[in-house]
């Protein structure tokens, strides 16, 4: 059927994240590309935001848990949960709530 996807019934949409990507900034190492910035980088110069309202800070939550349930299901933390900048430095995290919910994840 249009749109759908021929797969294997023991595969998992986190299989394919561990697929060799050539030429992607973000999976090919030799490839040198200075818009992707490391999250040190990301709070230092306050590219995202330490305390979103209300509705960000729920999608963000959202967004933890479903990384979350990838890790748990067998993927990888580098893949899953760590690719959330809010996972690296939570304790620098303004919002309460959402500082709560990270530390705790």
């Amino acid at each position: 059927e249009k749109g759908q996807m021929l797969h294997a019934e023991s595969f998992q949409l986190c299989d394919s994240m561990s697929a060799l990507e050539l030429m992607d900034p973000k999976m090919d190492a030799g490839v040198a590309n200075d818009a992707v910035k490391p999250a040190d980088e990301c709070f230092r110069d306050s590219l995202i935001s330490l305390s979103p309202d209300t509705e960000t800070c729920v999608a963000i939550m959202d967004r933890i848990l479903a990384c979350e349930m990838s890790w748990q299901g067998g993927c990888a933390l580098a893949q899953t949960v760590f690719t959330c900048l809010y996972m690296h430095k939570p304790g620098q995290i303004e919002q309460e709530a959402l500082r709560a919910y990270c530390q705790c994840t």
